[in-house]
């Protein structure tokens, strides 16, 4: 009888184990799969220039960031982005490589405006000089595995803010939304 009772108590904690593990293992999944996000776009004036502040995300709060755009004519936007505290990529995820700067437009599509290139081994600051030929848009920094990619990844480290003070510049803002990659290829092993 003790034999017959110990075995079913030994049952019952194996099953109890299995369906613990099983409910850890899907909650990650579930928060991962959702790569909805949103941003705040800004509408650019033309010929005139914008400081617009950038925050880390709850991913890497510590980051934070400045870029000054100005639209000119047939040349598109330029972007000049200067980050500070920016760590290695590799110690966010063992899948990531590199950093790449986006624009997201109103319609929710994501260009790859380049990659943003660290130098030094420790946390430094990086900048990067890029143009757009959108006029409406915003910015976002993402870690990727490589900086071809086609779609930003679910690793969004810095976001843009509205302008705090545009001073005599008319700026408009509008949110947007867009998808990140949701590929198998940046779920982390880990």
């Amino acid at each position: 009888m003790k034999i017959l009772r110990y075995h079913s108590q030994s049952r019952l904690f194996v099953l109890a184990c299995a369906v613990a593990i099983i409910l850890a293992e899907g909650s990650p999944v579930r928060a991962q799969s959702d790569a909805r996000r949103q941003a705040i776009a800004v509408t650019y004036p033309l010929d005139q220039s914008v400081t617009v502040r950038f925050q880390g995300t709850t991913r890497l709060p510590r980051l934070s960031g400045e870029a000054k755009v100005k639209r000119t004519g047939r040349r598109g936007t330029r972007v000049e982005l200067e980050i500070k505290n920016l760590p290695r990529a590799f110690e966010i995820g063992a899948v990531y490589t590199t950093y790449v700067l986006w624009a997201i437009s109103p319609e929710g599509r994501a260009d790859n405006l380049g990659e943003i290139k660290r130098s030094g081994s420790f946390i430094v600051n990086s900048k990067v000089d890029v143009t757009t030929p959108l006029q409406t848009f915003a910015l976002i920094v993402t870690a990727e595995p490589h900086f071809l990619v086609r779609g930003p990844s679910r690793m969004v480290v810095l976001e843009n803010l509205p302008p705090r003070d545009p001073g005599n510049v008319q700026v408009a803002t509008v949110n947007v939304q867009y998808i990140g990659n949701t590929s198998d290829y940046f779920n982390d092993p880990r």
